[in-house]
């Protein structure tokens, strides 16, 4: 993984400026987003701000975060201090802030001067408190947040990146336009646009359960798609294998789109696959086992009757739960050898805990083998076609014909291995779709050049042919994503209703 990372950031140098440009959409108002300022309470609320210290952009990072400004009025446009202060104090209305839980966390990137705008944040916080209760401003960082810094230093000990830029660049990379490796490369203008671009276009009710849902609606539609426009390049370019005789140059091409069919309905079906997987098995909510979970008792020094202070919602106790139970603990405990000492603890299990979860995980992955067999044998049906419609003219057949087959043949190879749990199982499936997308999107700019205006405008309509006989795909697709609104919005308006009862 280490090397991996230590290639990832050689060159991403490279390719930061060209990724960034393609995240931002290029408004007037992304390009005036100059700071990120994050308040860290749980709930954790992030704002992009402008150079005028306007807001463009509101955020709950987590869960309690969207609670908390689920059906509020908008602080869009409202300047910081003001954002902020109407924010601290809806975590004291709404009982986030408590006597147990005084101390908010601060953190500002910025591409000017971020301690000063920093030392505004933290003047309203505490302006905030009250006879009964005395809010701290902390810049120091959660457990959570410096367990994940002081790992990426160990594994990157050139990196000069302070812990709030590094906050940014995991926000960044938390949207998806951008990975963290990159991330940390990227300049502080760059990221904020990443960033304020993602927080405007996100739904103030988007849990991660509705996140979850929608990633997989998406991917079986796209899949459904995907199959319907690729029939169009197969059913065009066999007509080809008739007309050889006559258009002897179309022997050079006759193959493309059954190779593009081969690799990009077999990516397709493999997208599906991991979009289901990670939603089911992810690292940070994977219940723990005993041995792992009295470890970290002992290091947390707690009595066996505060166990269930360390459960999630479901019952469980994971990683998600111990850093949202610490990250609150330690931030109001006085600071103390003996706190230190239980932090790095608790930061050395943990990260154990992450590689041994991470394994279990991978081996779950053979759980899914029946949809990975699936999802290849598109691929291997088309390479049984093309061998048996060419294999009269296979001979004349150009000597990428066979490469392609071949290399789609070491791809599958690759992902049935994942169905044995190898190291890295769920990680590796990604990297092999994106090679098969790599080779699909090849295969398709091939297509493009040869392809008349004609020829391309007969490809359109078997495409949209097709795609209009999707309709009931599209419907469940609809349906899974007003289902997984209805279902967000439910939660969030419950759960702010609940910590309003029970002030």
């Amino acid at each position: 993984m280490k090397q991996k990372i230590t290639v990832l950031l050689l060159v991403a140098i490279i390719v930061c400026s060209s990724l960034a440009l393609v995240a931002c959409n290029g408004s007037t108002d992304e390009a005036k987003v100059q700071s990120f300022v994050s308040l860290d309470i749980n709930p954790e609320i992030n704002f992009t701000v402008d150079s005028n210290n306007k807001v463009i952009s509101v955020y709950g990072a987590n869960e309690d975060g969207k609670v908390l400004i689920y059906g509020e009025a908008s602080l869009v446009g409202k300047d910081v201090e003001d954002a902020v202060e109407q924010v601290v104090q809806l975590a004291i209305d709404y009982g986030y802030l408590d006597e147990n839980n005084s101390v908010v966390g601060t953190s500002v990137s910025a591409n000017v001067d971020s301690d000063k705008l920093l030392a505004k944040i933290n003047a309203v916080v505490e302006a905030a408190s009250t006879d009964k209760l005395a809010i701290r401003a902390d810049v120091s960082g959660s457990f959570a947040l410096n367990r994940q810094y002081e790992n990426f230093k160990k594994e990157n000990p050139d990196s000069t990146i302070s812990k709030a830029d590094f906050k940014l660049a995991l926000a960044a990379s938390e949207t998806g336009e951008i990975t963290l490796e990159v991330a940390v490369t990227c300049d502080t203008s760059k990221l904020l646009d990443i960033v304020s671009t993602a927080q405007k276009k996100a739904e103030k009710y988007a849990t991660e359960a509705y996140n979850d849902a929608v990633a997989v609606a998406n991917a079986v539609y796209e899949q459904a798609v995907q199959e319907a426009e690729t029939a169009a390049y197969v059913e065009f370019y066999a007509k080809r294998i008739a007309k050889i005789a006559t258009n002897p140059e179309y022997i050079n091409t006759v193959y493309y789109g059954g190779i593009y069919g081969m690799y990009a309905g077999t990516a397709a079906g493999l997208k599906v696959v991991s979009a289901t997987a990670k939603q089911v098995e992810k690292i940070s909510d994977y219940p723990l086992n005993n041995t792992q979970i009295d470890e970290i008792i002992t290091a947390l020094g707690i009595s066996s009757d505060k166990v269930d202070s360390l459960k999630d919602e479901n019952g469980n106790i994971t990683i998600s739960s111990i850093e949202a139970y610490a990250n609150k603990y330690f931030k109001n405990q006085e600071y103390s050898d003996e706190l230190k000492s239980k932090i790095d603890a608790l930061a050395e299990i943990l990260n154990s805990v992450q590689i041994e979860v991470q394994a279990s995980i991978d081996v779950k992955i053979g759980d899914y083998s029946t949809e990975i067999e699936a999802a290849v044998n598109v691929g291997q049906n088309l390479v049984d076609t093309l061998e048996s419609s060419l294999s009269a003219v296979k001979a004349f057949l150009p000597t990428e014909f066979q490469v392609y087959l071949d290399d789609f043949k070491t791809a599958s190879t690759k992902v049935m291995a994942v169905i044995g749990g190898e190291e890295g199982a769920m990680e590796n499936l990604d990297d092999y779709i994106a090679e098969l997308e790599g080779k699909a999107n090849e295969i398709l700019n091939k297509m493009k050049s040869d392809l008349t205006e004609e020829d391309k405008k007969e490809i359109q309509e078997i495409k949209e042919r097709n795609v209009s006989k999707l309709s009931e795909a599209k419907t469940k697709f609809d349906n899974a994503l007003l289902t997984a609104k209805d279902e967000a919005e439910n939660l969030l308006s419950s759960q702010k209703e609940m910590r309003k009862s029970t002030k």
